[in-house]
C-alpha cells in the first residue's frame, strides 16, 4: 500500500459517515437518497464506510475516508501509523458500485464482469460491490468467491458489503471475493458503540495527539 500522495484534509470514520448519511436521510427521506443520482456521491462514501468496518477487523487497522472529486475514484482510505522517523498513512482507493436493487444477489458475479471489463487497476485500488438490503436472501461468500475467480478479471482486490441475509438493515456483510474468500459479519451499532476510534483524522501539519474534541493530527512526508 502507498504512503504517499494523499490529500491533506479531515478524514472521516466510518461511524462518522454513518451518523452522516443517516442525517441525510432523516433530512430528504431514504427513497430519495437511496435512488436519486444527486446523492450518488454520499452513498459512495456510506458504502466505503461499511466496506472500512469490515476492513478494519481484517488489517486489525483503524481506517478513515475522504470524498476526492479531483481523483478517480473519488474516495480514499487512509490508515496512519506510527514509524521511528514519524507518522505515515497507509491508502486505498475505492471504487465503488451498486448491485441493482431488484436483481438477485446470485447475479453479483456477472455485475462485477460488466463493472471490471477492459479495465486494469492499480495495486492499491479496491473494487467494492454494495447490495442493498435483502431480508434473508441467502449469500455464501466462498461460491461467489470462486465465481469472480472464474472470470480472470484483472484487480487486485474485488470485495461485496451489504446487508443482505438479516431481518436487521443494521446488519452487514463485508466479503473479499478475490483473491480467495473472508467474510465479516457485524452490527454496524454495535460496531459504533465500541469502537475507540476518533471521529475525524486531521491529516496535515501539527502534533501526533489525540484531541479532547475527537481529532487526531498526523504529520506525513
Amino acid at each position: 500500500m502507498a504512503k504517499l500522495d494523499i490529500p491533506l484534509v479531515p478524514y472521516m470514520s466510518p461511524c462518522f459517515q454513518f451518523a452522516r448519511f443517516q442525517a441525510i436521510i432523516d433530512k430528504y427521506g431514504e427513497k430519495e437518497v437511496l435512488t436519486r443520482g444527486r446523492f450518488q456521491q454520499e452513498r459512495e462514501a456510506w458504502i466505503a464506510a461499511a466496506f472500512l468496518m469490515g476492513l478494519s477487523e481484517f488489517t486489525d487497522r483503524f481506517w478513515w475516508l475522504t470524498v476526492s472529486p479531483d481523483s478517480t475514484p473519488g474516495i480514499i482510505a487512509v490508515s496512519p501509523r506510527q514509524e521511528a522517523h514519524g507518522w505515515f498513512a497507509d491508502r486505498l482507493y475505492l471504487e465503488i458500485f451498486e448491485h441493482e436493487r431488484d436483481a438477485p444477489i446470485a447475479g453479483v458475479a456477472r455485475a462485477i464482469e460488466r463493472k471490471l471489463k477492459n479495465k486494469a487497476y492499480p495495486p492499491d485500488y479496491r473494487l467494492v460491490c454494495y447490495a442493498h438490503h435483502r431480508r434473508g436472501e441467502a449469500f455464501n461468500t466462498g461460491e461467489m468467491a470462486e465465481q469472480v475467480e472464474a472470470l480472470k478479471l484483472e484487480a487486485a482486490e474485488v470485495w461485496l458489503v451489504g446487508s443482505i441475509e438479516s431481518d436487521y438493515s443494521e446488519d452487514y456483510v463485508a466479503s473479499r471475493l478475490r483473491p480467495g474468500p473472508w467474510e465479516h459479519r457485524f452490527n454496524y451499532l454495535q460496531y459504533c458503540a465500541e469502537t475507540p476510534q476518533v471521529k475525524i483524522l486531521n491529516a496535515g501539519q501539527g502534533s501526533s495527539e489525540e484531541l479532547e474534541h475527537g481529532f487526531m493530527e498526523i504529520d506525513l512526508p
